[in-house]
């Protein structure tokens, strides 16, 4: 997941009836710097959640906010939550983040709405797919957490339409009255939806609202009971009596602002306090405030005018989490001790809103295919290639006749699957078989059929040249030519020079698919020095030497047998057009020194 600053809250405050909101204002990803705050006045409290905002002074929901909607239900929330401020890299919740498909459900289920003020433009057809992607990255970020708490599946239960994909609605928000704009508070949107007909008692309503909250900063609210019980009743589990409970999700925490409310952790906010989250007494709770502090955590955010508030908080692993301590209100798999274990838990198999299941095992191989090898073939380092699955690579295994390995490559295969090896070493003539084989991540081996092959034998023409050209590198000719190297008949090439003799001999018209390469040589030098023999590499563009050894007035001769070259011998012919020129150099460190030769010829292999 991508990483993410705490969110920049600004703190709310209703004078004289107590904490409404207060929040957060933390800088980059370090300890969070303290809280500034900014009052507001009941009436201002009142535009965010309602007119029929009041504190509740006694019973279970004490120190909730309590609202009335239009048609008479009552619903408790803790307040507005404000914006987020982030660096740009974003949340682990916006575009380009992981999906994961939610589960079809038609009981317990969260109920996707797009709800427009009755004075703006309907946009529900090509808003839907942004609001679909918006739920499925929620849903990957929940079941990332179950994994990791409990190494099970977590999925949201969500209304579906008749493709499988998230069902998303219509909402119009009407005026609020004759001659009125349509209200956007909390009760007020919620007073619509109810009136629509969408107040199920079984389901969870998250209201992606295009518009602003009538009081600036807000980007949503949500409603929430306080209850602890570990209950399949839990009030945050819509009971009966409890009734549905209500996620409202603004575009934008202002008008004319960028930041967009619904792809940061808003909707995955207000559905947690839908469910339950935070509990007055889980560890890290701010209390009343209904949030917890660790940082970077979907339901945290602190200080938030909660009466549990710590003066330090906890900045968790650099993504977003929901519920990164695993601690405070979702455990996939709580130990016995443990307050998730005994108290109201979102990841409980109770919750009535998410399905748990256990991963199905993996246990199929990834298919493996391998080509036919061309067979009987001299060529002693085949190409295997097949099909495989991409991002795991393929390892192609050969055996001799007798059932020992002999070689083996391994590769990446592209994009599609594909992949293509070469043997790096020779193999001997006779028979072999070949497997290809890829284990996948779950660490099952798929292998490919057995591929039978035969390398025959090269048959190979030997062949003897001389010179065709021999020339001074440094010095000059004192005597000879070419020719006067084709035999040892005493008839000398020489070469002289005041410090250090060098000379060259080509070799035209030899095979460029030479097998094996030799060279036979007799001289002398005039004076005692160390001769190098070096044969030019065409593919390096350099000399290589192949035999330094000393040279005195008796001529000496010098027979280098299959030599045994770096590359292939075909490196050492030019061209690539059938045949080419050998260049073979000699030279001898002596000052004013002599270097005869008597005779100079290459022998090789060639099919």
């Amino acid at each position: 997941m991508s990483r993410v600053v705490p969110r920049v809250k600004t703190a709310l405050r209703w004078l004289g009836r107590g904490p409404l909101l207060t929040a957060i204002v933390a800088v980059g990803l370090a300890a969070p710097v303290a809280a500034s705050t900014t009052d507001l006045t009941q009436a201002e409290a009142e535009n965010a959640v309602g007119d029929t905002a009041r504190e509740v002074e006694t019973g279970a929901q004490e120190e909730l906010i309590a609202v009335t909607l239009d048609r008479g239900r009552t619903l408790f929330t803790h307040g507005p939550d404000t914006e987020a401020s982030l660096d740009g890299a974003g949340t682990g919740l916006g575009p380009g983040d992981p999906e994961r498909p939610p589960v079809c459900a038609t009981d317990y289920y969260q109920h996707v709405l797009y709800a427009r003020p009755s004075t703006a433009a309907d946009r529900l057809s090509t808003i839907t797919p942004q609001i679909q992607g918006i739920v499925r990255r929620m849903n990957a970020l929940l079941n990332d957490e179950a994994m990791e708490s409990g190494s099970r599946h977590a999925d949201y239960k969500v209304r579906c339409d008749g493709a499988g994909q998230v069902r998303v609605d219509g909402l119009v928000v009407p005026p609020a009255g004759p001659g009125l704009a349509p209200d956007l508070s909390f009760e007020g949107v919620a007073s619509a939806a109810d009136a629509a007909g969408f107040r199920s008692t079984n389901v969870d309503y998250t209201i992606f609202v295009d518009g602003v909250s009538p009081q600036e900063g807000v980007c949503g609210v949500g409603s929430y009971y306080t209850d602890e019980s570990l209950s399949a009743s839990n009030a945050n589990n819509n009971p009966s009596g409890a009734g549905s409970g209500y996620a409202v999700v603004y575009s934008a925490p202002r008008s004319g602002s960028s930041y967009s409310c619904w792809e940061d952790e808003t909707p995955m906010h207000e559905n947690g306090h839908n469910q339950g989250a935070v509990q007055y007494s889980a560890p890290d709770s701010t209390g009343v405030g209904g949030h917890c502090n660790d940082l970077i955590d979907v339901m945290c955010y602190a200080p938030d005018g909660g009466n549990l508030r710590q003066t330090e908080v906890t900045n968790c692993a650099q993504a977003v989490h929901f519920d990164c301590g695993h601690d405070t209100y979702f455990d996939a798999s709580p130990e016995s001790g443990e307050y998730l274990a005994s108290n109201w838990n979102l990841g409980s198999p109770l919750n009535r809103f998410i399905a748990f299941s256990n991963p199905v095992a993996d246990t199929t191989p990834p298919t493996v295919s391998l080509d036919d090898v061309p067979s009987p073939s001299t060529d002693a380092t085949p190409t295997f290639s097949g099909q495989a699955e991409a991002g795991r690579d393929v390892t192609v295994a050969v055996r001799d006749g007798g059932g020992s390995q002999v070689a083996s490559r391994s590769v990446a295969p592209n994009a599609s699957g594909a992949y293509s090896v070469e043997l790096t070493s020779a193999l001997d003539p006779g028979d072999y078989s070949a497997t290809a084989a890829q284990t996948d991540a779950a660490g099952n081996t798929g292998t490919s059929p057995e591929r039978s092959f035969t390398i025959g034998a090269v048959q190979t023409t030997a062949s003897t040249d001389a010179p065709d050209s021999a020339q001074a590198v440094r010095g000059k000719v004192t005597g000879g030519n070419a020719a006067s190297l084709e035999s040892d008949d005493g008839n000398l090439f020489r070469v002289k020079d005041k410090r250090q003799p060098q000379w060259q001999a080509e070799f035209t018209g030899v095979p460029d698919d030479l097998v094996s390469l030799s060279v036979r040589f007799r001289g002398s030098s005039s004076k005692s020095c160390t001769q190098t023999m070096s044969l030019y590499d065409w593919r390096l563009g350099a000399f290589v030497a192949l035999d330094q050894r000393g040279l005195s007035s008796s001529e000496r001769e010098i027979d280098l047998d299959d030599i045994d070259l770096a590359g292939e011998p075909r490196d050492y012919v030019s061209g690539d057009g059938g045949s080419g020129t050998v260049r073979l150099r000699f030279s001898c460190k002596a000052r004013r020194a002599t270097l005869s030769t008597d005779l100079l010829e290459i022998a090789y292999d060639h099919p």
